[in-house]
């Protein structure tokens, strides 16, 4: 409160800062002692679930909202092979997406996409091939291109152009 800033005030300019580091260890210390003890607490094996369970409690409230019940686990999928080969105008296909992964390696493409260094040639995600776009590439339209809130706006200009595109095919 007041007292603190006071003192904390009244200091050498160039002790304040110390000071006020000082004074808010406790605080932080406080912060870390509850938030550990929270966990232990509530965790799923923790004393105050045990009790709840001893006393029924967790049955009593879930029960009548159908919850007291083990999951349903689906039956696993068993995939069909995957083709070698696949024919997309025969098949109705008009537009694949994929996953790279987290390094840009394109051994897979079979298009004239790359440059020297093996990068994928395109301004701003329109490549020079009809109906290939690429999205979430470092410093795309601008530098956050590769993050979730870039890609967002390279995702609507790429919209715009595909949109523009499939309506002139």
């Amino acid at each position: 409160g007041f007292p603190t800033a006071y003192f904390i005030a009244t200091r050498a300019p160039r002790a304040r800062a110390t000071w006020v580091f000082l004074i808010t260890i406790p605080y932080w210390v406080n912060l870390l002692i509850r938030t550990v003890s929270m966990k232990f607490l509530l965790r799923d094996e923790g004393p105050l679930n045990g009790f709840l369970i001893w006393l029924g409690a967790i049955d009593a409230w879930a029960d009548p909202r159908g919850l007291g019940t083990a999951p349903v686990v689906p039956p696993p999928v068993r995939p069909r092979p995957s083709p070698r080969q696949l024919d997309l105008k025969a098949e109705g296909i008009g537009t694949v997406v994929w996953a790279t992964g987290y390094r840009r390696a394109y051994p897979w493409l079979r298009l004239d996409l790359l440059d020297e260094r093996g990068e994928l040639r395109h301004r701003g995600g329109v490549t020079q091939e009809p109906g290939v776009y690429v999205i979430g590439l470092r410093r795309q339209r601008q530098n956050n291109s590769n993050f979730i809130d870039g890609a967002g706006d390279d995702a609507a200009y790429l919209a715009d152009h595909v949109a523009g595109y499939l309506g002139s095919a």
